[in-house]
């Protein structure tokens, strides 16, 4: 239901709080939920949902409900916006304990709408675009050698998109899940890539030349949509793989 047809609604029955899915009144009698990006209310039984998941919301104080206009991209193909899940999180990376309770509220979300990667597949030759390997052919010929090239859109996000492509078969939606994963992993379990931590990355903890970023930097430009990946990312990648 629209939202322009919700306020005629409103103004035609006087209710307060009208549920955007069937149009009845959400009353204090029933288990209803409002949404926190368009302040609408649904009842719990009109978004489809246990009481149990129901309750996740109410128990937990700062997790927020997005209802699925919210979380999707809609109206043209209705799949989860893994960006905009992403944005929220990154509108808070200036603060850690602000930034990580908004990583529980995105987990929680993912969750609630059944969202996760799915099977690996296996990667044929055929399955990919041959590109112009001139350069690798001339410096690193031996990753040629070892490894099938292949061609993927030049919008920052290459490393999500080579995982994603290599372990499900395709580059998109996935990868823009594989990126949001990893801002989840790396900051609610984040001793394995603090360097300041005792359970810091053992291999990463004896390489002295290896120079990465400290934790806070390394969140601040993680949740950035096409940012630099580097070593630290590629640990907490395999962390969710």
């Amino acid at each position: 239901m629209s939202c322009q047809r919700v306020r005629l609604l409103i103004e035609s029955t006087k209710m307060a709080y009208p549920c955007r899915v069937c149009s009845q009144e959400c009353t204090m009698k029933q288990e209803s939920i409002q949404c926190d990006g368009r302040s609408m209310w649904l009842h719990q039984h009109c978004i489809h949902t246990s009481l149990t998941a129901y309750a996740e919301f109410s128990l937990t104080e700062h997790f927020n409900f997005f209802c699925l206009q919210c979380s999707t991209n809609r109206p043209t193909d209705g799949t989860y916006n893994f960006l905009v899940s992403l944005a929220r999180i990154a509108a808070r990376a200036s603060d850690v304990a602000s930034v990580r309770q908004q990583a529980e509220v995105e987990r929680n979300l993912l969750s609630f709408y059944s969202v996760s990667l799915p099977p690996v597949c296996v990667l044929s030759v055929g399955d990919v675009m041959i590109d112009n390997m001139s350069v690798v052919f001339h410096y690193s010929p031996w990753i040629l050698q070892q490894f099938v090239s292949a061609t993927l859109s030049a919008d920052g996000d290459c490393f999500f998109r080579t995982v994603s492509l290599a372990l499900h078969g395709t580059e998109n939606a996935h990868a823009q899940l594989l990126h949001l994963l990893s801002v989840i992993e790396a900051l609610l379990c984040p001793t394995l890539c603090d360097s300041s931590s005792p359970d810091y990355y053992a291999p990463y903890q004896a390489n002295d030349a290896l120079i990465l970023s400290d934790l806070s930097s390394y969140i601040f430009d993680l949740v950035q949509d096409g940012c630099y990946c580097d070593m630290l990312t590629v640990l907490v990648c395999t962390a969710v793989v």
